[in-house]
């Protein structure tokens, strides 16, 4: 019974708030639709109203733009859409795409992944220069090849 309003309630506020992210991103409808459910669901207290909601999916693609700022904003709003508005979720996904095939188990790859993306976060906060997606990228290629 629980499990029904919960879903209710965030399919109405997902509904309420796809129009008006959809004029500032070029995501599918269904798929942001889709996406800001799992955040609703994701996220009890900003399922209250559909302008917590919209703060909260907007938070999160500023947290998508800050790690991946080299990619494009309707890939990286596509990506953050297709893993239900979860930045992190996104950045591992964007980061797994990337590098390609590896010989790493998920779970492996997942907690490198990570660990390389807080050293490029690291490395962004004391020259503002550095990418950090792409030095994210350079780490992992570097760790991988030298495991090889």
């Amino acid at each position: 019974m629980i499990t029904e309003v919960t879903f209710a309630t965030a399919n109405r506020r997902a509904h309420q708030v796809a129009p008006q992210l959809r004029a500032r991103c070029s995501v599918d409808v269904d798929l942001l639709t889709n996406g800001l459910r799992a955040l609703a669901e994701r996220c009890p207290k900003d399922r209250r109203t559909a302008e917590s909601l919209e703060r909260r999916a907007l938070h999160e693609m500023m947290k998508a733009a800050y790690g991946l700022p080299s990619l494009a904003d309707d890939q990286r709003h596509t990506l953050l859409a297709r893993n239900g508005f979860d930045h992190a979720a996104c950045v591992l996904d964007a980061l797994r795409m990337a590098l390609g095939p590896t010989t790493l188990d998920e779970a492996a790859l997942e907690k490198l992944i990570k660990k390389r993306f807080r050293d490029a976060v690291k490395a962004h906060k004391k020259d503002e220069l550095v990418v950090i997606d792409r030095h994210c990228l350079r780490l992992l290629k570097a760790e991988l090849s030298a495991e090889a």
